[in-house]
């Protein structure tokens, strides 16, 4: 029903296929360009199904969606399983939420950019996001990049990632414990490779 009309009215229909073909071209025009969903209504820019859509084919097209559906903790994990990148235009709350940004950094390492301070400091978030992708490290925390147990894991990333043979370590025994550290993780970052997944 519309309007107190029934849905088998022929004018209704007309007016439903009329909206369906307005938010076909409506996507259409975002796939080429993700700013269009700017100025759709509001009622679009918030509606989840639409806006996922929209997400599909464009990436960007979040950054225009209703800042509701940016804080949505549910609709954000849905558009992370498309692409880890949204992150980006997600809330500043659910970019501090660690479900939300292991969920953009296991399909994204590189996403570990736009999470928070907080949990680019966090082991497991860092981790799981340099398994992904190496260049990650990156955007680790100062603390992190210091921290010799963090250091020993991305070495087993490092080693796990060679597809032959052994890891020379070619460190001078003469450097002091932090410059070692450091090199080590610099090392990591200058000969990032994606880790394939087979």
């Amino acid at each position: 029903f519309k309007d107190g009309k029934k849905l088998s009215d022929k004018s209704t229909i007309d007016e439903l296929k009329k909206l369906v073909n307005e938010k076909e071209q409506l996507l259409e025009a975002i796939g080429n360009d993700a700013s269009v969903l700017k100025d759709a209504s509001d009622g679009l820019r918030n509606d989840k199904d639409f806006v996922l859509k929209a997400i599909r084919r464009n990436e960007y097209a979040l950054q225009y969606a209703s800042d509701s559906l940016k804080n949505d903790k549910e609709f954000i994990l849905k558009v992370l399983k498309i692409d880890g990148y949204s992150l980006e235009f997600a809330s500043d709350r659910l970019k501090g939420d660690k479900d939300v940004v292991l969920k953009a950094v296991k399909k994204e390492g590189y996403a570990l950019q736009y999470a928070s301070e907080r949990l680019r400091d966090d082991k497991d978030v860092v981790l799981t996001a340099i398994k992904n992708n190496r260049s990650a490290l990156e955007f680790v925390s100062e603390r992190l990049k210091n921290d010799k147990d963090f250091i020993s894991e991305v070495e087993k990333i490092k080693a796990e990632s060679y597809s032959f043979g052994d890891l020379e370590d070619d460190n001078n025994n003469s450097q002091s414990e932090s410059s070692l550290n450091s090199n080590k993780l610099m090392e990591s970052i200058s000969f990032a490779t994606p880790i394939q997944v087979h």
